[in-house]
């Protein structure tokens, strides 16, 4: 990547290769728009096999051939089985990865995210991921999260569920329900469950995690047939379970942020409090939005001190 000047605008030229075509983009500095692309792609004659070339120049207008990040942002909120009404945090970002334009469309309902890759010619759904913070149960976890917080997951798994079903998956409900049965546990003695749909080498599949006592499970569950692929357990001995209540619980921890940051929980949404023990020192990770700002924080767990904040502005 090498920076220029041009006619009074200062351009960032990449370039790389992605199986046999070359790619170069000349990208305004200060907006990201893309001012021009140039795609040069060796072709291998049948009857000579000599190489040639077929360069295809394309300016800013070339980003006619993409869908639009309203489109982007349609596709995956139909696939979610939500509207725009509905969520929060709502944006869509052009991205390529591995030679591939996409559109990253992320947005939140309650607390749960929901991260969407579309491809921007397309408008296929590249990858998915939906992750909720559920509250741990009060006999594994230092406190627990407030009933508000609990009953929103319900109806928000339920809309993902039934857009996956109408893909011909099984769904998140019935991938958590495979991994817990395998592991033998019912989810009232679970805490922490994140499930994500991923594609990897062509196989659609979920990710399963969760945690039981001082336990982690990890699965992976084939999306259309609800098989468990592969599974992990992982003892963490660290974990004090007998000085649980000595600890200030999660509802003292995201009232310690948001006092810092000067915010109520109405105007902040993404709010998420996540308990942790990082080098034999407990504590709590809370994060959440408002507007376009993200903030996080960690929390001491015994005494409520703030360890740790930053904030960022997208």
């Amino acid at each position: 990547m090498e920076l220029l000047g041009n006619d009074n605008t200062t351009l960032y030229r990449v370039s790389y290769k992605y199986g046999d075509t070359n790619y170069s983009y000349d990208i305004d500095a200060l907006t990201g728009e893309i001012i021009q692309l140039s795609q040069d792609k060796d072709v291998q004659s049948s009857q000579s096999g000599e190489i040639t070339s077929a360069e295809t120049t394309a300016s800013s207008s070339a980003q006619d051939n993409y869908i639009g990040e309203d489109a982007a942002k349609d596709i995956a909120l139909s696939h979610a089985g939500l509207n725009e009404a509905d969520v929060t945090g709502l944006r869509a970002r052009f991205d390529i990865d591995d030679g591939k334009e996409q559109y990253d469309v992320e947005f939140w309902v309650g607390n749960t995210e929901y991260d969407y890759e579309i491809n921007a010619v397309t408008g296929q759904i590249i990858s998915y991921d939906i992750d909720t913070e559920n509250a741990p149960p009060q006999t594994a976890a230092p406190a627990a999260t407030t009933s508000a917080e609990v009953t929103a997951a319900p109806s928000e798994v339920t809309a993902s569920t039934t857009a996956a079903a109408q893909q011909g998956y099984i769904g998140e409900e019935a991938a958590k329900a495979a991994a817990l049965k395998h592991a033998g546990l019912t989810e009232n003695n679970v805490y922490g469950i994140r499930v994500k749909f991923d594609i990897d080498d062509g196989r659609a599949k979920y990710e399963v995690e969760f945690r039981s006592e001082s336990t982690e499970y990890d699965y992976e569950i084939d999306a259309v047939t609800g098989n468990v692929l592969s599974f992990e357990k992982d003892v963490n001995d660290d974990i004090p379970q007998s000085s649980a209540g000595s600890y200030i619980g999660e509802e003292a921890a995201k009232a310690a942020a948001l006092k810092h940051a000067g915010l109520s929980e109405n105007n902040v949404y993404g709010l998420r409090v996540k308990f942790d023990i990082d080098d034999g020192r407990a504590k709590y990770e809370v994060e959440f939005r408002s507007g376009n700002t993200e903030y996080e924080y960690e929390i001491d767990a015994e005494n409520g001190s703030i360890i740790k904040s930053e904030n960022e502005r997208h």
